[in-house]
C-alpha cells in the first residue's frame, strides 16, 4: 500500500512537468508566428498565406497585428515558470485553439475556403485544445490533492 501511495505522489509531484511539455509546442509557434510578422511581414504572408501586401501601411499594419502571437507568447511563458499559474496558461491555450477553430470553421464555411487547404491547421488546433483541456484538467486534479 505505501508503495502504490507513493508512485501516486510521484505521479503528482511530477505533473506540472507534464503540464509545461504541453505548453511549449504551443508558445514556440505562437513565438514563431510573432517574430516571423514583427522582422519580415511581407516575407511571412507572402510565403504562407500567399498574399501581398501592397502598400507600406499594409505592412505596419501586419508587423503591428505581429504583436499579438508573441505577446500571447510572452504571457504563457510567464505562467510557464510559476507552478500556481498553469491552469491558467492552459486555460489560455485551450480558449485561443477553441477560438481560433470556430473562426476557422466559420471561414470556412461563409468564404467559400476550401476545407482541404485548411484541414492540416484544423487538425492541430484540434489537437492543441486537446492537449491544453487535458492539461487543465491534470492540473485541476493536482491542486484538489494538494500537490
Amino acid at each position: 500500500m505505501k508503495e502504490n501511495s507513493a508512485s501516486t505522489a510521484g505521479f503528482w509531484g511530477g505533473a506540472p512537468w507534464i503540464s509545461r511539455l504541453l505548453m511549449l509546442p504551443p508558445i514556440f509557434i505562437l513565438a514563431m508566428i510573432g517574430l516571423r510578422l514583427l522582422s519580415n511581414p511581407s516575407g511571412a504572408v507572402g510565403e504562407d498565406m500567399h498574399l501581398t501586401l501592397d502598400t507600406a501601411r499594409a505592412v505596419t499594419h501586419m508587423r503591428v497585428f505581429g504583436v499579438f502571437p508573441a505577446g500571447y507568447a510572452v504571457v504563457l511563458v510567464f505562467c510557464l515558470v510559476a507552478k500556481e499559474r498553469l491552469r491558467m496558461g492552459l486555460s489560455l491555450i485551450a480558449f485561443l485553439m477553441l477560438t481560433a477553430l470556430v473562426v476557422r470553421l466559420y471561414g470556412i464555411s461563409v468564404d467559400g475556403t476550401l476545407f482541404q487547404d485548411e484541414k492540416g491547421l484544423v487538425l492541430a488546433e484540434i489537437v492543441f485544445f486537446g492537449l491544453a483541456t487535458v492539461g487543465v484538467a491534470l492540473e485541476t486534479l493536482r491542486r484538489r490533492r494538494g500537490s
